[in-house]
């Protein structure tokens, strides 16, 4: 009996010794039981640690970065700039009831006598004569062509320079009858302002005289960019917007002009220099959006009651 407790001994002191020196592949963990029944875990010291748990690529595309509307450039326009062929001296259309110094009511000093809202043909806008003219004026005209643009203009005038003035004019006498703002009063109010170092400019240093001079004029107005749709709908319900286009088929040099109506895909104009056959095709004809766009269309303005 004793004899076989003997050999049962010595059975488990072999395989506890078998499984203490068993060494395990490089990178396994050993497990070693020893002799007091205690089990323990080492790492073997040639393994290498686990790789790094990593996310799969994400294929949602990443959120968009937001731009802002390019500089716009100076308008440096002059006669020569435009590149077209000088006609004769334009006429101030502007109907006398619109140039005539606005009277005051008698019981309300703050009510102006024609201060009413000018008929437009509604799903259009405004036509040059006819029976919903708008105020078209020419920078060309005796009445200020000839004039200096300001005192900082450096012998600019308002025929060679005065585009941006006279559609803000335009606009303002259209949507405001009885208004006696004229390219040369614009011209000077603004003069430090469009004028900086000798350069002409409706946008230094980040400014937009477009848009304050309208403002300033009582409409609701905002710079609409390249949006020809909220363009549309504007003159299509009465009121009015200014574009500026880049050298290109309309200029050689910058030049404002008035959209004044928009009817099946077409925008139809309003152009400051309206002198020549250059102007008057400007205003005779419509123009798509593409249109517009391929002929260096910087941006828009609208402006309504």
């Amino acid at each position: 009996m004793s004899r076989f407790i003997s050999i049962i001994l010595a059975l488990v002191a072999s395989a506890t010794l078998a499984i203490a020196t068993w060494a395990p592949a490089s990178g396994m963990a050993q497990t070693v039981i020893t002799g007091n029944g205690e089990t323990v875990v080492v790492e073997d010291p040639n393994s290498s640690p686990p790789p790094e748990e990593t996310l799969p690529p994400s294929t949602e595309a990443p959120p968009p970065v937001a731009t802002e509307l390019p500089p716009l450039p100076p308008d440096e326009t002059t006669i020569e700039d435009l590149g077209i062929v000088k006609g004769e001296e334009g006429t101030d259309k502007a109907p006398k009831s619109a140039t005539k110094p606005a009277r005051r009511h008698p019981s309300n000093p703050q009510r102006q006598s024609g201060a009413h809202i000018r008929p437009f043909k509604r799903g259009f806008g405004y036509t040059i004569g006819g029976h919903y003219p708008m105020v078209s004026l020419n920078q060309t005209s005796k009445k200020w062509g000839g004039k200096p643009f300001c005192r900082l203009g450096g012998g600019r005038t308002i025929k060679g320079s005065g585009c941006g003035v006279t559609a803000l004019t335009m606009v303002g006498r259209t949507l405001h009858p009885g208004s006696r703002v004229s390219p040369v009063s614009l011209a000077r109010k603004y003069c430090s302002q469009i004028i900086q170092g000798g350069v002409l400019s409706y946008f230094h240093g980040g400014g937009d005289i477009i848009l304050t001079a309208l403002l300033s004029m009582g409409l609701e107005a905002r710079r609409t960019g390249g949006d020809l749709g909220l363009v549309a709908n504007t003159v299509q319900r009465g009121g009015l917007a200014i574009i500026l286009f880049a050298p290109g088929p309309f200029t050689g040099g910058g030049h404002f002009l008035v959209i004044r109506g928009f009817k099946q895909g077409k925008f139809y104009l309003a152009d400051p220099w309206n002198t020549g056959q250059f102007g008057r095709n400007n205003e005779n004809r419509g123009f798509t959006a593409n249109e517009l766009r391929a002929s260096a269309m910087v941006s828009t303005w609208t402006a309504e009651r």
